[in-house]
């Protein structure tokens, strides 16, 4: 008989890798996942493979407690483990026998959070998504007893939509418009200046609301230059299936994360951009600054521009090849790392 799994996920965030974990888990565990009620029609494919339980977000500590005595798992996974409520579980869980894994999103927290200091009393082993993070964190917990594993989410949730008629040569920048990760106004000024000499059927597709956070400010810097040829802006919140479908027809996609910009810092060392998720999942080229050039984990999959070579650059990427990519970036190679990760004590 297969060990249970309680797989968790409180909020609505980081529901995008659910999918690649559930698919490394099985058939080797049961997996019962544990989902934030108002994102269950977001991964009802999941439904096919493995149970899937709602959580009401307000009653969550109640619910967790709840369905854990029925489920009787082996071992729970946190899809996000860190937080005010996820130290109120462990502390709730801290005499319990049931180990917890948890994976985690802000690498900086583990180590420097007091919050995470008490989950640490609870949680020994985490799971980060890529593998510079987990050498940053080796670096900073060498006299730690905390355990760090990578892994690469390779799967995004498949969704119905209806089907899109793209044409165009788009470069894509999956986000909300935040000017604080990525940046667009730095962006937009480049084109300004390479306007002219840049393929005219080239367009940069803002899979964000335009009408929310930086949008308005970004939107209207794209007017004033009179760039609207070259970029697809929605007004509304962009659904996942029209997502997917822009992402598979790009040639690129673009992190957009430059020197300067508020969060450039973490994105560097501690956080990874959704960018690269997509990009891996879908073997798309991640169109970059220079600065990460030399990380290895954009061996494969990166092409690196600066303000001075930018359209020099593009042609390069609406030329380029398919992505002959590591094993580290095959599902069964990270299947493999996750379930020795777990069965590892």
């Amino acid at each position: 008989m297969n060990k249970k799994i309680l797989y968790i996920e409180i909020s609505t965030a980081h529901t995008e890798i659910i999918s690649s974990f559930v698919e490394a888990l099985i058939p080797e565990y049961d997996v019962v996942l544990l989902l934030n009620e108002k994102s269950v029609s977001r991964l009802s494919h999941l439904a096919e493979k493995i149970e899937v339980r709602p959580l009401n977000e307000k009653n969550y500590l109640n619910e967790i407690l709840e369905q854990k005595k029925k489920i009787q798992p082996d071992l729970i996974l946190l899809n996000s483990s860190q937080g005010r409520k996820i130290r109120d579980l462990c502390l709730r869980l801290l005499f319990d026998r049931t180990p917890i894994i948890g994976i985690h999103h802000n690498a900086e927290n583990i180590h420097n959070s007091f919050t995470q200091k008490i989950i640490h009393f609870k949680i020994k082993k985490y799971i980060v998504l890529a593998d510079f993070i987990k050498h940053y964190l080796e670096e900073k917990l060498i006299h730690s007893k905390i355990k760090i594993e990578s892994f690469y989410p390779l799967i995004y949730p498949t969704t119905s939509g209806p089907k899109l008629q793209l044409n165009q040569k788009y470069i894509s920048i999956p986000g909300v418009i935040e000017q604080d990760r990525r940046d667009y106004l730095g962006l937009i000024e480049i084109i300004q200046k390479h306007h002219t000499s840049l393929d005219p059927e080239i367009q940069f597709v803002l899979l964000g609301n335009s009408k929310n956070h930086n949008g308005p400010e970004v939107s209207q810097l794209i007017y004033k230059y009179k760039l609207e040829s070259r970029f697809i802006l929605f007004e509304q919140y962009v659904e996942d299936h029209i997502l997917l479908q822009y992402i598979e027809k790009s040639k690129g996609i673009m992190p957009l994360l430059h020197p300067g910009t508020r969060w450039f810092n973490q994105y560097f060392e501690t956080k990874i951009s959704g960018a690269y998720s997509l990009a891996f999942c879908f073997d798309k080229i991640l169109f970059m600054h220079q600065v990460f050039e030399g990380k290895d984990e954009f061996k494969d999959y990166g092409l690196f521009y600066d303000e001075n070579n930018f359209v020099e650059k593009i042609k390069d990427l609406f030329s380029a090849t398919a992505i002959q990519k590591q094993d580290k970036f095959k599902l069964q190679k990270q299947k493999n790392k996750l379930l020795y990760f777990i069965k590892d004590n």
